[in-house]
């Protein structure tokens, strides 16, 4: 499985959802035979989606491709179903191919800029991020994208000026949606890397308000807990991760 926070926001799995299906929106399939056509194939990939079960969307998505090799529907609903299964070969191959028959589809930069973040292509990562956000400002998902492979580019690198601008890219996310408990959790791991605990604390307990499963948030909150000298206040948020998930060998080792 992918690491959580290479994971697409709910949210913009929603909004993905509804652009997919609107591609094939008004068309109905004639009859309940055996499909033959690439809409009917990206149709029937679409509705498997819509019901996350994304290993038939695949079957159906490579189905529209055999018919239509060049659609970018198919290759970029196809690219953002290998991602979220955590093929990020695959995905990078196959996003790659949909950003240069569509140059101006803002879903296939930033789910390729994830995929490539996922692999440790952070340069990549960060072109096909503010492309995304160069097509439209106002998607979130291209400066979620951004943010992370700046993050990630950051504690790599130890770079002072890509963690100044993920902390921005983290703000304008949540400027947007206020209760995205990612992007709470994410900046409080950039406040940190910055030296601003107090910052990541505040940042850290937002995220767990905000999705009280979020685990390592909460192993986030604990340790700056117990870096600030509160051990009671850590031995509770670590209490709770060992409770939903007694397998933590890293909540037990901080307690």
């Amino acid at each position: 499985m992918p690491q959580s926070w290479l994971l697409l926001n709910n949210k913009d799995m929603v909004r993905i959802r509804a652009a997919c299906l609107a591609v094939c929106a008004g068309v109905i399939l004639a009859g309940c035979g055996e499909f033959k056509s690439a809409t009917e194939y990206l149709i029937a990939g679409n509705e498997a989606f819509k019901r996350s079960d994304y290993k038939q969307a695949e079957i159906e998505y490579r189905n529209a491709l055999r018919l239509e090799p060049e659609s970018s529907t198919a290759l970029n609903n196809l690219g953002v179903i290998l991602n979220e299964l955590g093929r990020s070969d695959d995905a990078i191959a196959i996003l790659s191919r949909a950003t240069k028959i569509d140059p101006k589809n803002v879903i296939a930069h930033y789910t390729l800029s994830q995929a490539q973040t996922k692999k440790g292509l952070y340069e990549e990562a960060i072109v096909n991020a503010r492309r995304a956000i160069d097509l439209s400002n106002d998607e979130l998902g291209g400066h979620r994208a951004l943010a992370l492979a700046l993050l990630m580019k950051a504690k790599r690198d130890n770079n002072p000026e890509d963690l100044k601008t993920a902390i921005a890219e983290f703000h304008t996310i949540l400027q947007s949606e206020s209760d995205d408990d990612a992007a709470h959790h994410h900046l409080a791991e950039a406040l940190e890397l910055s030296g601003d605990d107090a910052g990541a604390l505040a940042e850290g307990k937002k995220a767990v308000q905000d999705n009280p499963d979020n685990l390592v948030a909460r192993k986030l909150v604990a340790r700056l807990l117990i870096d600030s000298g509160d051990k009671d206040g850590a031995a509770a948020e670590l209490k709770i991760v060992i409770q939903k998930d007694p397998s933590d060998a890293e909540a037990r080792k901080l307690q």
